[in-house]
């Protein structure tokens, strides 16, 4: 059994010849057939890779039309519509003075009545929220204001005195009574106010109240912080 015959010999020969030059064809075959795309699986391996590549998840792929883009960012101050306001009120500069007679000397009252008093002679009206045709101080913003008032009298059996009125309700009263010679009520007070509160000075029931051109009865104000 050792020795083969000459026709299994040759078969042998022929069999090793054929697979020694079909070897490189069937190899290349092979890794031909590993890249080939499998389209027949119904998923989406045909884009060529190798079946151990990993793709991209489908939920992560977006066409450009679906792309988002990452907010940018923006100034905090651009974003806040009350800003311009806010910046308008900080800025807001309020103060006025102002005294009862222009020039000349004088006294008004007594009335049975309150009754406004018109201080004309402007001293200072810084922002334009006193009115001295009415004697009327309106509030431009929401705010702390300091009020003073000062009441001159010059006696003559009644007392002097006027009071300070928010809206028509009355806040802070000065009030002197002397039976001779020159007197003078002084008061103050500082309230919170909305935009558009009214304050003004009334004169007290009764009561006299003198000025001349030394300015002894005034009506004064001013902004101290907006809010």
């Amino acid at each position: 059994m050792r020795y083969l015959s000459s026709v299994q010999r040759w078969r042998t020969r022929w069999s090793f010849c054929c697979c020694s030059a079909l070897s490189p064809r069937l190899m290349t075959h092979q890794k031909r057939s590993s890249m080939t795309p499998h389209c027949a699986e119904g998923n989406d391996r045909c884009s060529g890779r190798t079946q151990g590549e990993d793709r991209e998840p489908a939920s992560f792929q977006q066409s450009p039309g679906n792309r988002t883009e990452e907010p940018k960012d923006t100034d905090k101050r651009d974003q806040n519509p009350s800003d311009g306001p806010v910046e308008k009120q900080n800025n807001c500069k309020v103060a006025f003075s102002a005294s009862l007679l222009d020039s000349s000397s004088g006294t008004q009252g007594p009335f049975n009545d309150l009754t406004t008093l018109i201080f004309k002679h402007v001293i200072s009206n810084i922002g334009n929220a006193y009115n001295p045709n009415t004697g009327v101080f309106t509030a431009p913003v929401k705010g702390a204001y300091h009020f003073e008032l000062y009441a001159g009298g010059l006696g003559q059996g009644r007392g002097s005195g006027a009071v300070l009125v928010k809206n028509g309700a009355r806040q802070v009263l000065a009030y002197e009574h002397q039976a001779k010679g020159y007197s003078s009520a002084a008061n103050g007070v500082t309230l919170n106010l909305e935009a558009k509160d009214a304050v003004y000075v009334q004169l007290w029931y009764g009561s006299l109240i003198y000025d001349s051109g030394n300015h002894h009865s005034t009506f004064n104000g001013h902004l101290l912080f907006p809010m």
